[in-house]
């Protein structure tokens, strides 16, 4: 019911706010918070406006042109703005635009100050070093260990084949993660090329146990957990593990036979 215009500008909008006001909404990279912190977005729109001033200036142009394309083309004309992998190309405008506005701010503030400028570059570079603290702790403090770059099952998948690695090569599991999930999830043969899958589709039976190989492992998703005591039954005295996210939900169940 809406006018193609107001389609446009409303997707628009969202992907140009995605620095500064929209969080990206998609599964790839999920902060829950805009891609700049407040003092890098402070001085983005001192840079974005300087240009914009400036625009007749072949530097000033090129760099909004650079922006407002990815902007358009990798937000605008796109489903479901602002996803950020397709903003991975606004990156350097976006931080050029940031240097140039602290720049010009440091630049009025020696103006204004009246006094010899090492006390406004001390004053910058503690920014750039402020700026840069911020978003290093975030992503490798606070976003990366919440682990939250993924949908469920890839999550699942990642901790599946971190765990079969471990196991060592040639290690045989059985999976029961039907319907859900299987073993021939990209990322587990990626993460443990060396691990030989069976994928359990069928509830599973004690013959099934008992025909597994010496040092076979048995890996259940939680929604089969009923299934974990045929194999506790029919291979006793091994070692269950049950695995966890950063959130403390059950991930998976590995069973060792060998303990």
């Amino acid at each position: 019911g809406k006018s193609l215009w107001t389609v446009l500008g409303g997707q628009f909008a969202k992907a140009a706010l995605a620095f500064h006001a929209i969080p990206d909404p998609t599964f790839w990279y999920r902060p829950e918070r805009p891609l700049l912190f407040y003092l890098s977005a402070i001085f983005f729109v001192f840079g974005l406006t300087y240009c914009l001033v400036h625009w007749r200036r072949r530097a000033s142009f090129l760099l909004l042109a650079w922006f407002l394309l990815v902007i358009v083309f990798g937000g605008m004309l796109l489903e479901n703005p602002p996803s950020s992998p397709r903003l991975v190309m606004a990156i350097p405008p976006v931080v050029l635009l940031v240097t140039l506005g602290m720049v010009q701010v440091a630049e009025w503030a020696s103006l204004l100050w009246g006094r010899g400028k090492a006390g406004v570059w001390l004053a910058s570079l503690a920014l750039v070093c402020l700026c840069a603290y911020q978003s290093l702790h975030f992503y490798f403090g606070v976003y990366t260990p919440q682990r939250m770059f993924s949908d469920d099952n890839t999550a699942v998948a990642d901790a599946i084949g971190r765990s079969l690695r471990a196991q060592g090569e040639g290690v045989v599991c059985y999976l029961l993660g039907a319907p859900r999930l299987y073993f021939g999830h990209a990322t587990i043969p990626y993460l443990a090329p060396g691990a030989v899958g069976v994928d359990v589709v069928e509830p599973l039976q004690a013959a099934d146990v008992l025909s597994a190989p010496a040092g076979a492992v048995f890996i259940i998703l939680p929604e089969r957990e009923s299934e974990l005591a045929v194999v506790e039954q029919s291979l006793p005295g091994g070692t269950t593990y049950r695995h966890l996210d950063a959130q403390g939900r059950l991930q998976f169940i590995l069973y060792d036979a060998d303990g």
